[in-house]
């Protein structure tokens, strides 16, 4: 039997903690039963320039793009055994897409890194910081 899990990642193979907390563990849990599909919030188009200062029309395009593809990977969800979410659905502020993955899926869980106190904002996006939530972390458990 093999157990099917939906993973929520904010960035592709290419970023650093999805790669490390995510991408990496695709082969090893294969050969366990556990297939492991990785569904990144930024693609490899958008992600190349989100470090990149300026661009701020381009980038939010992005956004707004990658959103709309978030609603059918999160409706998709209810196919699986299990949905994964590392850090984050969605790099803005609001919970409306963890109320919609509870929607589709009952069984989630967190993969929380050690820095989720942090804000998570670059230094090239600094602009955008009132944008993003800095307590929705502690939003899920409330």
């Amino acid at each position: 039997m093999t157990l099917r899990v939906l993973a929520f990642t904010p960035l592709p193979e290419p970023g650093a903690a999805s790669r490390y907390r995510v991408f990496q563990w695709r082969e090893p849990l294969r050969d366990l039963g556990i297939e492991l599909e990785p569904a990144p919030f930024f693609d490899e188009r958008a992600f190349a320039r989100l470090y990149r200062p300026g661009g701020v029309l381009r980038k939010a395009w992005d956004v707004a793009r990658l959103t709309r593809a978030l609603r059918a990977r999160l409706r998709s969800a209810a196919r699986y055994d299990l949905a994964l979410v590392h850090r984050e659905l969605w790099p803005l502020a609001g919970q409306w897409p963890l109320a919609r993955l509870r929607h589709a899926q009952p069984r989630w869980v967190f993969d929380l890194d050690d820095a989720v106190f942090l804000p998570n904002v670059s230094d090239a996006n600094r602009r955008i910081v009132a944008l993003k939530s800095e307590k929705a972390i502690y939003d899920l458990f409330g």
